[in-house]
């Protein structure tokens, strides 16, 4: 079985999907260009397939990254919702 994707893998794949862009994404996220483009080699290289085509100046989705950003966004949504809902139920 591969490992599973972590928080910040996750939350790089979905900001630079959105952003369209490493550096924009990077900047959301209050990291470096560098950074991020480690997580999402790490990301990809657990998943076994490219999510972006990368060029010197463009950044392209691929088909892959287009079906793996709804699961990315709701587990993220899931595990987000873990911290708000637990304690609550603890009360």
């Amino acid at each position: 079985m591969r490992t599973l994707p972590s928080v910040r893998q996750l939350r790089a794949f979905v900001a630079v999907y959105h952003a369209g862009q490493v550096s924009a994404a990077a900047e959301q996220l209050a990291l470096t260009q560098p950074a991020v483009t480690v997580l999402l080699r790490e990301l990809e290289d657990k998943l076994g397939v490219k999510l972006f085509d990368r060029s010197t100046r463009v950044l392209r989705r691929t088909e892959a990254a287009n079906e793996a950003i709804g699961y990315a966004q709701r587990a993220l949504a899931e595990m987000a919702a873990v911290v708000i809902v637990v304690p609550a139920v603890a009360l």
